[in-house]
């Protein structure tokens, strides 16, 4: 997932996820995010199990992923014409919608 600097200058994730998540969220944005990609599209054999995207990304994470993912979006498609301004509405409502589900949620350690 690909995300500008100035996703993380805002109070928005900061309010939802914490300080210290948004930070690793951005380090780890930086290196890149094709191993939670993959966890959450494939299959995967490992030491004698099957690991499958419900048992390999944890709700916590799945919720950080998302509200990233949504205002990375919204930071770089919102403000370019008059028409994605809705859009921007619309974004609102799906981060305020997933900011409050689970909030309680424990963060994602690696």
């Amino acid at each position: 997932m690909a995300s500008l600097p100035t996703v993380y200058m805002g109070s928005r994730l900061s309010y939802a996820l914490g300080p210290e998540t948004c930070q690793r969220l951005e380090t780890e944005a930086k290196a890149g995010l094709a191993a939670d990609r993959e966890a959450c599209l494939y299959l995967e054999h490992k030491n004698g199990a099957f690991v499958t995207p419900a048992t390999a990304i944890t709700r916590a994470r799945a919720r950080e992923l998302l509200l990233l993912a949504i205002e990375a979006a919204d930071d770089a498609l919102v403000g370019y014409t008059n028409h994605s301004y809705r859009c921007g509405e619309l974004f609102d409502q799906l981060f305020a919608r997933f900011a409050s589900a689970d909030a309680e949620a424990k963060p994602h350690h690696r």
